[in-house]
């Protein structure tokens, strides 16, 4: 989904309500699409990247830049996140990006990872 107003428009939702039923969508859509802009605006230095095994386990942003890898999960609820299958399949932990934290870590930093 690129342009949730338009999403919006044809499905008459507007409501701000921090618990409609799509807030999640929309929170991590917006996250993906201002991660891309900056990429964009930089000169696009990172690929970015969603990831799913074959058993449901994903991330929903993974940015490489080089043989850097970062992850991250967007969240709109507080909760765990495991990761964990990204974790052995890869050796990076999964980041956690939530409403009270947006882009508290710079997602185009030099990563730990290898």
């Amino acid at each position: 989904m690129r342009d949730t107003g338009i999403r919006n428009a044809l499905l008459t939702a507007f409501s701000t309500d921090e618990f409609r039923p799509d807030i999640g969508a929309l929170w991590e859509n917006w996250v993906v699409a201002e991660a891309a802009k900056r990429n964009a605006l930089a000169g696009s230095p990172a690929e970015l990247f969603f990831w799913r095994t074959r058993t449901q386990s994903e991330v929903d942003m993974v940015v490489r830049q080089g043989s850097k890898l970062r992850a991250f999960e967007v969240k709109w609820s507080p909760g765990r996140v495991s990761g964990r299958a990204f974790r052995d399949a890869y050796g990076v932990e999964v980041e956690v990006i939530r409403p009270d934290n947006p882009f508290a870590t710079d997602i185009f930093k030099t990563p730990l990872s290898a």
